[in-house]
């Protein structure tokens, strides 16, 4: 059986470096990830990819009634979705806070 390349492996093979972006506070993550990307590249360490997964809640259309997925894993996807919006409401809250 095969499976599915993750983007980590996938870089690996072409010579580069990957980073994953999931965090609760997603915008600092990115920003941590992006700003290494951006080190390994200005010290000739090649190119970074960089994975920031999101999860689609809905089909692709309208015409889509997405039934192919359980709502089982849609409701997991659904809470995580939540818990990190909360964090990242939190986060602006204390950005505006300390500005």
């Amino acid at each position: 059986m095969q499976t599915k390349p993750t983007t980590e492996s996938a870089a690996q093979h072409f010579g580069d470096s990957s980073l994953d972006a999931l965090s609760c506070d997603l915008c600092a993550k990115v920003r941590e990830v992006a700003i290494e990307a951006i080190e390994r590249a200005r010290r000739g360490d090649g190119p970074t990819l960089i994975e920031a997964q999101t999860y689609r809640f809905r089909g692709h259309s309208l015409a889509d009634p997405d039934e192919l997925r359980e709502k089982k894993e849609k409701d997991y996807w659904q809470v995580l979705s939540l818990h990190h919006l909360s964090c990242l409401y939190a986060s602006l809250k204390w950005m505006q806070l300390n500005a």
